[in-house]
């Protein structure tokens, strides 16, 4: 018979195999899950992407329109100081360039203002758009170590319950083994206490020799199977 240790070793052997057939499928579908994961973040951070682009591009086109103005005031202020010249007779004066060179300078500040701001909102929607990414990337961490974790949580769960398994399955067939021996060694044990005892091989031999006498009376069945209780005792059966 077998010991109790060849009986666990078998068991839990047969349980590795099985643990190393469901960790194969538990860490093919985390894959999966990591994957989708990785997809969707892409996805969103695509659609941030494109948020970004189309807030930049409204911005763009507002102050573009700011530049637009400045030069229309620019052109109307010229035509308006040079009709005024002119009809000073000072075209050709040092006020008349005096007061063009300021108007190039409102212009100028003007656009510099109009561009500072500008680039104060490209700015500021940059720093959104970063913050944005940053809380999308932090997220799917979080998310693909939640996953990870269940994962191995769960195999550890499987291996944990296959062990604790082999050990009843190891428990339930040594008691088996056990049982067995001891009734095959009880049944040995009568087979030679019968075989040793003349009384009950006399009285065996003696109903062998009157087997043709019950052969074709009513006792014959009930006859036979006396002679087979006796012969399965013999044997030890």
């Amino acid at each position: 018979m077998s010991t109790y240790d060849q009986y666990l070793t078998n068991a839990q052997n047969s349980a590795r195999k099985q643990q190393e057939e469901y960790q194969k499928q538990r860490k093919q579908q985390l894959q999966s899950t990591l994957d989708a994961l990785t997809t969707a973040a892409k996805s969103e951070q695509q659609a941030l992407q494109q948020a970004h682009d189309k807030q930049v591009a409204a911005a763009n086109s507002r102050y573009n329109a700011l530049f637009d103005r400045n030069a229309i005031r620019e052109a109307v202020s010229r035509k308006t100081v040079a009709e005024r010249m002119a009809n000073l007779g000072l075209t050709d004066s040092g006020l008349n360039r005096t007061q063009q060179t300021a108007i190039a300078t409102t212009r100028a500040k003007a656009d510099a203002d109009a561009e500072n701001q500008r680039q104060q909102a490209q700015n500021e929607l940059a720093v959104e758009l970063l913050q944005a990414l940053a809380q999308s990337n932090s997220t799917l961490a979080a998310r693909k170590a939640d996953a990870t974790g269940d994962a191995e949580a769960d195999i550890q769960k499987n291996l944990s319950e296959l062990m604790a398994m082999a050990t009843d399955q190891a428990n339930s067939r040594y008691s088996t083994a056990v049982k067995a021996s001891t009734a095959a060694s009880a049944n040995k044990t009568a087979a030679k206490s019968y075989a040793d005892d003349p009384d009950f091989i006399r009285a065996y031999v003696d109903l062998l020799k009157d087997a043709n006498i019950f052969e074709r009376s009513a006792e014959y069945p009930a006859y036979m199977a006396v002679m087979e209780a006796m012969r399965k005792r013999l044997l030890g059966q």
